[in-house]
């Protein structure tokens, strides 16, 4: 790979992954948190932005005490596992009681500037479908963070990206279920860095399969891949 969008940047992780197994990648992250906007790797070139649907806007994000669960989606803040915990989880330490407002860029600004990558990964903390609308052509490989908790966010963004033109998805996450699923790929960790699913379908396919999740629980998740 030559060239990767990290939408979500946070502390670098999934960027540090790319760059120790593809040496000569340049990396352009988008994160929201001007606090971990500091990186010492020259490959990652970090831009301070919210990655949206429109280009340009002023838009509330919220800080959370624990690293990786800010968000810019108020359904996130309010209903997710961070925020009413699950049978694995406790609360968190919270979220800032006033939101920052960050500039918005696209998934489509970005490709005009720096070009079509090889991939994009999204993970935005319940954010994913208004990156993904950003997005209004198919380009490369993507993947972006599916959760149990936001099912139907999920389910629009695979529709999404079925109009712009991708014709396979692929699942591989932690499942309360274990293994048992032929469509998706588990995996303990949940949302791996650069694991492919095992398993690529149609959109009607994948859709069929993720039925069997239950918003109410909030414990399955994973990275959705398409193609």
């Amino acid at each position: 790979m030559k060239l990767v969008f990290d939408i979500g940047y946070n502390k670098g992780d999934f960027s540090n992954a790319v760059s120790n197994t593809y040496k000569e990648c340049k990396i352009v992250a988008v994160e929201a948190n001007p606090d971990l906007c500091a990186s010492s790797n020259s490959n990652h070139n970090i831009l301070n932005y919210l990655a949206s649907n429109r280009e340009g806007e002023s838009k509330e994000f919220y800080i959370n005490l624990q690293d990786g669960i800010s968000t810019a989606s108020y359904e996130w803040m309010k209903y997710s596992r961070f925020a009413t915990g699950n049978k694995y989880i406790g609360l968190t330490g919270g979220w800032s009681n006033l939101p920052i407002h960050v500039k918005t860029i696209t998934i489509d600004t970005l490709i005009k500037i720096y070009g079509e990558p090889d991939f994009i990964k999204i993970d935005v903390e319940g954010y994913e479908l208004e990156v993904l609308k950003g997005l209004t052509k198919k380009v490369n490989t993507i993947c972006f963070e599916f959760t149990e908790e936001l099912l139907f966010n999920g389910i629009e963004s695979i529709n999404h990206l079925e109009k712009i033109g991708y014709l396979e998805f692929g699942l591989i996450g932690y499942f309360e279920e274990g293994d048992i699923f032929e469509s998706m790929t588990y995996n303990d960790q949940g949302d791996p860095y650069l694991n492919i699913p095992d398993n690529f379908m149609s959109a009607e396919k994948i859709l069929e399969s993720i039925k069997v999740f239950k918003p109410n629980r909030k414990i399955n998740y994973g990275m959705m891949y398409a193609r």
